[in-house]
């Protein structure tokens, strides 16, 4: 079932083609998923700039200033007084169920 889901999202995101999102997601991947399982359903053991933008139809420059423009977001939010929400464990907590 992860596989699959994992597919639907990276074929999401391919059609989506927002820089962005393809980074949030490559992050998301390398941190959800276990080096195992990036092994098994990319041949990675983590999933690099390069790599990502290969897959996704983008330039590792794309990806870059994506992440760049992420971290800036954040910067700024931070300057603002906003408190960023952490990213939800809800597919680590799923996977440890298991």
């Amino acid at each position: 079932v992860e596989q699959h889901l994992a597919g639907e999202w990276l074929r999401l995101m391919t059609l989506l083609g927002e820089p962005r999102l393809i980074e949030c997601s490559r992050r998301i991947f390398n941190r959800v998923l276990t080096d195992e399982q990036r092994l098994n359903w990319f041949q990675k053991k983590r999933l690099s700039q390069d790599y990502w933008a290969k897959v996704c139809g983008l330039s590792r420059e794309q990806l870059a200033h994506a992440q760049e423009a992420l971290s800036k977001s954040r910067q700024k939010d931070k300057k603002n007084g906003m408190v960023s929400v952490p990213e939800p464990n809800f597919f680590l907590q799923r996977l440890a169920d298991e």
